[in-house]
């Protein structure tokens, strides 16, 4: 990838990173659509990759405050909602693919700012992680659906438990991917290249832990993904209606 290309991409990254270090989610919601419009074939596999490392690190951080209970039906939906993501991504051309993941991350951006006060029942977490599977399957952006399950946990717990969920999330959503030859070396060395920007994006979150108002960067990184979800949409649509219409 062109320097020009990758350094936008790597501050995109950086600063998911810092966000979802901080509230538990968010790396692929302001990543992702940017991503998408540099070069496709970064969403979803390297992005995936990449971000495995920022779960990862994030559980382990706070590894103490994991609550299982909270993962065990999240996790049956989300192997379910991987094979249903892995399917569409098999069945749908290559424009309305992208397209369908644009209209996703608008949709998540869009739930994510809906949250409404409520206690997840079993049947909740199960569908929590279904929609999870389907959307971080497709775009890397499995966040907003957990976020909702959970948006009445502590931060600590929030932060754990996701990072917990989308770690083994990754692991099974990468290898359905790599069964329809949509993840192998290749991805894994582009999405190696983002792990700087990960880690510098990580170790600044660790500094701004107590510092920042996390319900404003929430927000903010929820209308800048909703936003860039919506261009990847039109700029998907008109150039279909430019090949096939015009």
């Amino acid at each position: 990838m062109p320097w020009l290309q990758l350094l936008p991409a790597w501050f995109a990254v950086a600063i998911g990173a810092l966000i979802q270090g901080t509230i538990g989610f968010g790396i692929a919601l302001i990543a992702a659509p940017l991503l998408l419009l540099i070069k496709p074939e970064l969403i979803p596999g390297p992005m995936m990759f990449a971000t495995f490392f920022l779960t990862s690190l994030t559980w382990w951080r706070e590894r103490h405050a994991v609550h299982w209970r909270d993962i065990g039906w999240a996790w049956v939906g989300r192997i379910a909602g991987t094979l249903a993501g892995t399917a569409a991504m098999v069945a749908l051309p290559s424009q309305l693919l992208i397209s369908t993941m644009g209209l996703l991350i608008v949709v998540a951006a869009v739930m994510s700012l809906n949250i409404r006060p409520f206690h997840p029942s079993q049947k909740v977490l199960g569908a929590a992680g279904f929609l999870s599977g389907v959307m971080g399957t497709m775009t890397s952006a499995g966040g907003p659906p957990m976020l909702l399950a959970l948006q009445h946990v502590s931060g600590s717990r929030l932060r754990a438990t996701l990072g917990a969920f989308f770690t083994l999330g990754i692991v099974i959503s990468l290898a359905s991917l790599t069964v329809i030859d949509r993840f192998g070396w290749e991805e894994a060395w582009q999405g190696m290249s983002f792990v700087p920007a990960i880690l510098l994006g990580f170790s600044l979150s660790n500094r701004l832990l107590t510092r920042i108002n996390k319900e404003w960067l929430r927000r903010l990184a929820l209308v800048f993904s909703g936003g860039s979800g919506l261009m990847i949409v039109l700029g998907s649509l008109s150039r279909w209606i430019a090949e096939n219409i015009l």
